[in-house]
This record gives C-alpha cells, structure tokens and sequence, in this order.
C-alpha cells in the first residue's frame, strides 16, 4: 500500500513539475519586483515567450537572456502563458487570464508583445476575431498610463516535421494570414515590429518540435530583440 501511495505522489509531482516547466501554471509564474530606477520591461507572449522546451528554461527563456544582456538597470518579467492566444474566441484567450493584467499591473516601461502562434491552430483560426482581439489586446498596453514603448514581434515559423505540423497548426495560416494582419495592426497603431519570420525562416533546425525554439533558438530570439529595441540605449551585461 505504501509503495502505491509512493508511485501516486511521485507521479503527481512529474505533473506539477511537468505543468510548471510547460507554463501552464499561472499562479506560480514568478514576477520580479521593479527596484527604484528601473526600466520595466514586460514580454507577453504564449509559450514561446514562456521557454517552453528550452533546456533549463529558467535561465535560458528568451526574456531571462534579455535580462542579463540588458544588466542592472532594466528589471525584464516573462509573461509568457503556453497555449494561449490572442483571439478572445480561441479556447484559451491570452486577455481571459490573471497573468494579463499582472502584465498591465506591472506599469511596464517597454512591452514585447508576441501572440498569434496559437491562433494559428485549426480549432482556434477565426480572421475577423482575431483582427478584433488582437487590437484591443495591443490597444490596452499602447494606453497604460506609463506610456510604454510597445513592439509587436511577428511570430516565427511554424515547421512540419515528417510531413505532418504538430499540435494542431497550420503552417500557411499562420505565415500568410496571421502575420500580415498582425503587422498591419501594429502599423495602425503606430508600433513598431520584429519580424521572426524572416529571423528563423531558414533555422527549422533550432525548433525541435517544429514550433518552439531551442536554448540556442532563444537565444537568438533574445539577441534580435536587444539588437532591435535596446542596442543603442543599454550596456550589454551578458554573464555565462
């Protein structure tokens, strides 16, 4: 009986584990407080943003990266939510969550926006909705009262492997539809963008399952955005 009770617990905590290291769990999402001086920097996003399968994630996410390389002086949260996404019609809208308005709460002096992966899927793909979503979404960090810069960062690739995308994609959505209304909102809104599509169009090697980017993909990600955003106004700090 022991040894069954033994297996359960330790078969529960592999799934909290594996819900945690997978962003799935928003009530444990670490936030770092901004100390005096600093310039806040919030990067939104789904799991992507998140790290989901960058080895030792914790240190290695694109936003932790970001924030060595930007130093002391910049305080950088990952708001990163896996599966969720911009539509509001999507089943697991990015603005229906706690961590949404935490991101708000957060007055962030730079906000890194990248959503659109999921919506991407074929249960979720809805134009007109996400056109609208997308544009509140954007809308609400573009009017916080920190009048933060905001980016929008168009989404890299998605990649078929053996022939096949994985969890429900469509690649050709996500490139021809997604990506140009994107930017296109961003450009109404008066935003600037990273294009990840150009980034890693020739890089399917740095995403394992096709979707998410490795250590190294985030590693890159990380880079594009401070030789983009931050290059010319802080010193890079890049510890090993």
């Amino acid at each position: 009986m022991k040894k069954i009770v033994a297996w359960f617990a330790a078969l529960a905590l592999l799934i909290v584990f594996l819900c945690y290291d997978f962003g799935l769990m928003s009530f444990v999402h670490p936030i770092r407080q901004p100390r005096d001086g600093q310039i806040r920097v919030a990067c939104v996003g789904d799991s992507i943003t998140y790290g989901c399968n960058v080895l030792g994630w914790r240190r290695h996410n694109y936003p932790a990266v970001l924030r060595r390389m930007l130093g002391k002086g910049y305080c950088v949260n990952n708001f990163g939510y896996s599966s969720r996404t911009a539509g509001r019609g999507g089943d697991l809208p990015y603005m229906d969550e706690t961590l949404y308005q935490k991101s708000l709460a957060f007055e962030p002096d730079v906000v890194i926006l990248m959503l659109g992966t999921n919506d991407c899927k074929t249960f979720n793909w809805d134009e007109a909705d996400f056109t609208a979503s997308y544009t509140a979404l954007l809308q609400s960090y573009v009017s916080l009262e920190s009048a933060p810069e905001v980016w929008v960062m168009l989404p890299p690739p998605v990649f078929t492997r053996f022939g096949r995308s994985a969890y429900h994609m469509q690649p050709q959505v996500l490139s021809e539809k997604i990506v140009p209304l994107t930017a296109s909102i961003a450009e109404a809104q008066q935003v600037q963008t990273i294009d990840l599509q150009t980034t890693f169009a020739d890089r399917d090697e740095r995403f394992p399952d096709g979707v998410h980017p490795d250590m190294q993909g985030a590693k890159q990600l990380a880079e594009t955005v401070y030789r983009t955003v931050f290059a010319n106004t802080a010193s890079q700090e890049v510890s090993p």
